[in-house]
C-alpha cells in the first residue's frame, strides 16, 4: 500500500512536500513540556492525539490502515497560534493527498 501511495504522489507532483515515516500519538495537546523528550526517544516525523485509535481499530479489524497528518506546527515554531494560522492550508493539502490515494485503492 505504501509502495503505491508513494508512487502516487511522486507522480502528482503536489507543491506541498509529502513524508513517509513513523508518528507519535498521546492524549494531550504537546506544546513545550515534553517535546524535546519525545523528539529524543522516538524521533517522529510528528505528534498527534488521534492516530493511535484509528489505527488499533484498523488494526483489531484487519483493514489496512494508513494516516495522513498535515503539519500545523514545527518543532521551532509550535502551539495554538500556529495552528490556528496554518489549519486551513493544512486541511486543504490533506484532502489533496487523500483525494489522490483514494484513486489508487484498486492497486493495493
Amino acid at each position: 500500500m505504501l509502495a503505491v501511495f508513494e508512487k502516487r504522489l511522486a507522480e502528482a507532483q503536489l507543491p506541498q512536500t509529502v513524508y513517509f515515516g513513523e508518528i507519535v500519538t498521546g492524549e494531550s495537546f504537546i506544546e513545550h513540556e515534553g517535546r524535546e523528550l519525545i523528539n529524543q526517544r522516538f524521533k517522529p516525523l510528528c505528534a498527534d492525539m488521534e492516530t493511535a485509535a484509528v489505527a488499533h481499530v484498523c488494526y483489531v479489524n484487519k483493514i489496512p490502515f494508513a494516516a495522513v497528518r498535515s503539519i500545523s506546527d514545527t518543532e521551532e515554531n509550535s502551539g495554538q497560534e500556529n495552528f490556528a494560522k496554518y489549519c486551513d492550508l493544512a486541511s486543504r493539502n490533506s484532502f489533496k493527498v487523500v483525494e489522490l490515494l483514494s484513486k489508487s485503492r484498486g492497486e493495493w
